[in-house]
């Protein structure tokens, strides 16, 4: 089933996939990728490391292309592992698939799953940790049981887990929200001091990948936004400057309390659209459903909606709607422990679920499908190409970043200079 949901995922991911440079962070990060460059804060360093090996294993399409076709890999991954965590939580495989299926035709997700982002791999190890955090089903013969084994197996998984949730900061430092659910989970059933040990040891590598900024900082890549920002990543404050995020900081917190209902009424109206409302009920059905059989798995996850929610709600800017995807992740496993409950006892709930699906593609389809856009690089070329000689061209960052992209990926026009006035 999760061969099948893959194929399925990728597949639609690839049909729908931007076929060059996209705008915003997209054509920074597809351009930061290629030349290992400094983006903007947090940094993101995993994401480019990764993101440029992958478009050196590529052997087609243009550099933006295949950093798209990167975020269409981890997002069906991430697919794979959410239906595998819902089956374990719910031990239904229709009800699993189901909710996963919603989740990867949501537009939050699938918009994201089409231009380079860092989202879909935040995701993805969002996923991983879930899965391994949370018990898994006994083994299923006596001796795979043998306790010395399932001993052997359980330290290993917690080495795997801190290896993955380290790797998720050097993608994204706002996995720091998903600490205390994490927590939660785990504090019960510590493991040994060897193995906890081994596990920090792990955990260490993906805050490691922030000497990425300093090392590639010395090297003045060709893409190098630390010193327009004022950073100077050869220093310690520098550095912890460019990891949280100093830049954003009047945008955190940034809501009065007279400000706030209306962006807790904007978040909810969020939840409701991304799951066409009756995903929505569905889930609440699945929230008092674990309430009822499993209340410290439930304040868990319940940790990691609210801290996500609680975090971005205050926080001002205007493309928020994707960074609540973690709060999605969750209510998408209560979907599906209230889909679980709701088909022993609605018998066309499968069928209801399926016809969701079907409108949830219909309508989102045409929202997110770039696959015949060429508008951002059109509008890229014919800028630069009617430039004249030596000239400055201002813009907005809607503006300049993809013709930031053809200038560092494809050495057009080096003697046009790009002044974002946004940045100073």
């Amino acid at each position: 089933m999760g061969g099948l949901l893959f194929v399925v995922a990728i597949g639609l991911y690839i049909k729908t996939l931007s076929p060059s440079v996209y705008t915003f962070d997209s054509a920074e990060l597809a351009a930061g990728a290629y030349a290992l460059g400094i983006v903007h804060p947090t940094g993101y360093p995993l994401y480019l490391l990764l993101a440029k090996l992958f478009t050196l294993l590529v052997p087609f399409g243009d550099i933006a292309y295949r950093v798209n076709l990167f975020s269409a890999l981890c997002a069906a991954l991430a697919l794979v592992v959410l239906r595998r965590i819902a089956f374990n939580l719910t031990s239904s495989p229709a009800a699993s698939l189901l909710a996963a299926a919603v989740f990867g035709l949501s537009y939050p997700f699938w918009s994201e799953a089409v231009v380079a982002e860092v989202y879909t791999l935040h995701i993805l190890f969002l996923a991983l940790t879930l899965w391994l955090a949370l018990p898994h089903p006994p083994a299923p013969s006596p001796e795979q049981n043998n306790t010395v084994q399932e001993r052997g197996r359980k330290g290993v998984r917690h080495v795997l887990l801190m290896l993955v949730f380290g790797l998720s900061f050097g993608n994204h430092l706002s996995t720091i929200l998903i600490a205390p659910g994490l927590a939660a989970l785990i504090w019960k059933r510590p493991p040994p001091p060897r193995t906890l040990i081994t596990g920090l040891a792990a955990f260490a590598i993906g805050p490691l990948t922030y000497l990425y900024l300093p090392l590639r900082y010395a090297a003045n890549p060709a893409l190098n936004y630390a010193p327009v920002l004022g950073i100077d990543l050869s220093t310690l404050p520098g550095i912890l400057s460019m990891m949280r995020g100093e830049i954003f900081a009047d945008a955190m917190f940034a809501y009065s309390l007279a400000e706030l209902p209306r962006e807790i009424f904007d978040f909810v109206n969020l939840m409701w659209q991304t799951f066409f409302g009756i995903g929505l009920v569905v889930a609440a059905v699945g929230v008092g459903e674990q309430w009822r059989r499993n209340r410290p798995l439930f304040t868990a996850l319940g940790l990691i909606f609210a801290a996500n929610v609680l975090f971005y709600v205050n926080y001002r800017v205007f493309d928020k709607h994707t960074m609540f995807l973690p709060a999605y992740f969750i209510t998408t496993l209560w979907l599906a422990v209230g889909l679980s409950k709701l088909r022993r006892r609605v018998p066309l709930a499968n069928w209801g679920a399926a016809a969701v699906l079907v409108v949830m593609l219909i309508f989102n389809y045409p929202r997110v499908d770039l696959s015949g856009n060429t508008i951002v690089r059109d509008y890229a070329e014919e800028r630069l190409r009617a430039a004249p000689p030596g000239a400055l061209i201002l813009g907005g960052w809607i503006d300049i970043t993809p013709l930031q992209y053809l200038q560092v990926v494809e050495g057009r026009r080096p003697d046009v200079t790009l002044f974002d006035p946004g940045l100073y």
